[in-house]
């Protein structure tokens, strides 16, 4: 998952809605799983900042879907859902 342009690669994960290959900002060879669905719709991710800092905030009753309990890679993802659907709702509007 090579870096592009300073921007971050976010790819679907074929065959599995809500989850995404997320690019790692410290070792871009291997991106972290994100999935969407997890946690009430704010998502959770399989990198160190999720599963140290992240997921004992949401264990403590933190608010969902804020920075206290996303990781970059989930606020990534869920840019890169945005965009899809904005895109794919415009396209149908146009119908």
């Amino acid at each position: 998952m090579p870096r592009s342009n300073g921007t971050i690669h976010v790819e679907e994960v074929p065959g599995e809605l809500l989850r995404y290959r997320v690019e790692s900002w410290s070792n871009p060879d291997e991106p972290h799983l994100v999935d969407l669905a997890e946690h009430e719709c704010s998502g959770a991710c399989s990198c160190e900042s999720f599963s140290f800092t992240k997921s004992k905030a949401i264990k403590e009753g933190k608010p969902l879907h804020t920075r206290l309990t996303q990781c970059r890679h989930v606020r990534a993802a869920r840019r890169f859902f945005a965009v899809k659907l904005l895109r794919e709702m415009a396209l149908k509007l146009q119908q």
